[in-house]
């Protein structure tokens, strides 16, 4: 299934004759927002307070839902302070760090809203921008990414960032321009399959793309690190990568089984060398260093195939374990007065 990408820069005179009327129609609808947490040490509430703000002067109904991801710190106390006097708010703790895509998956199963935005909790998504992805998505769309028109992260994590695009690409056999950012807006019922997932291997991105091919993105604002640094090492981005294509794909099988039928055709050739040499000179080729890379590379393939087959029937025997795709250990609202 071939996914519909379209990344464009502002019509700004559009937009601005379309944003009353979407607007409008949005004090009809509620908003929810999930924002993943971890280790922020508190910093988060900013972030949290920043968008109940921005919303509130868009007048749309809003709840903000802050996903800890068990960092262990003071990031928990701080929520359930900022709970106390804020109507619409829930924090909820997971009992273990399952990591970013599963604590996003925890808020979209509990969010209320008709639609869902996901953003992170540094302030590099700015509140300004989420309008934008609003009109997008009422032109029709089922998910709109908002992507960067400027890259504010490191070039480590640029580079590690885009191979992870490249690896959803292959995984969802999309197009050849992949926008994807964890600024999305996602209509509330593209989601209600994710409450049945079993899966502890989760990916939003992969997942969204199983459920619609009306995907669009369009270029926002991405502020530079307000507070914090990056819990995301180069270690767990590639982790993230092959979590997806191993995951969500087929694809690693299929290459071994290519790379199998490519190495089988060059014994062939290696076989056809031999004979001729034989039947030309009456003798074997000499060497024993040309039979050992032979059987050297043919061990090493069957090796690297016979690992791929292990990791997705270890995947598929955790499925059948039934394990947990989160564990929820506390929930905070805010007051209903």
């Amino acid at each position: 299934m071939k996914v519909k990408y379209i990344a464009e820069e502002q019509d700004h005179t559009t937009k601005e004759e379309r944003l009353p009327i979407v607007m409008r129609s949005m004090k009809e609808k509620l908003v929810t927002v999930v924002i993943p947490t971890f280790r922020s040490n508190g910093r988060v509430i900013e972030t949290a307070d920043d968008v109940r703000k921005r919303l509130r002067e868009l007048d749309i109904q809003n709840e903000v839902i802050v996903v800890e991801d068990c960092g262990r710190d003071n990031t928990w106390d701080a929520l359930v302070n900022y709970a106390e006097n804020e109507r619409g708010f829930k924090a909820i703790q997971l009992r273990r760090n399952y990591g970013q895509h599963n604590a996003i998956l925890c808020g979209i199963v509990n969010a209320k809203g008709d639609l869902i935005i996901t953003m992170d909790d540094d302030g590099q998504h700015d509140p300004e921008e989420i309008e934008k992805l609003i009109v997008k998505l009422d032109e029709g769309w089922d998910v709109v990414y908002g992507t960067p028109l400027r890259e504010a992260h490191s070039r480590r994590r640029t580079l590690a960032s885009r191979l992870t695009k490249m690896a959803l690409q292959l995984s969802a056999n999309g197009s050849k321009t992949v926008n994807i950012s964890a600024f999305r807006a996602i209509r509330a019922e593209i989601c209600e399959p994710f409450k049945n997932y079993q899966s502890r291997s989760v990916n939003l991105d992969a997942l969204l793309h199983w459920q619609t091919d009306r995907i669009s993105a369009i270029k926002v604002n991405h502020r530079g690190r307000l507070h914090g640094d990056s819990t995301y090492s180069l270690r767990k981005l590639v982790k993230h990568t092959t979590n997806m294509v191993i995951g969500f794909s087929s694809l690693p099988l299929r290459a071994a089984s290519y790379t199998g039928i490519a190495i089988a055709a060059g014994g062939i050739c290696a076989l056809l060398f031999v004979l001729s040499g034989w039947i030309a000179n009456g003798s074997v080729v000499p060497g024993f260093a040309f039979l050992a890379c032979l059987m050297c590379i043919f061990a090493g393939t069957q090796l690297v195939a016979l690992g791929l087959i292990g990791e997705y029937i270890s995947r598929i025997y955790g499925r059948s374990l039934n394990q947990p795709v989160f564990t929820v250990a506390k929930v905070v609202e805010g007051r209903n007065d």
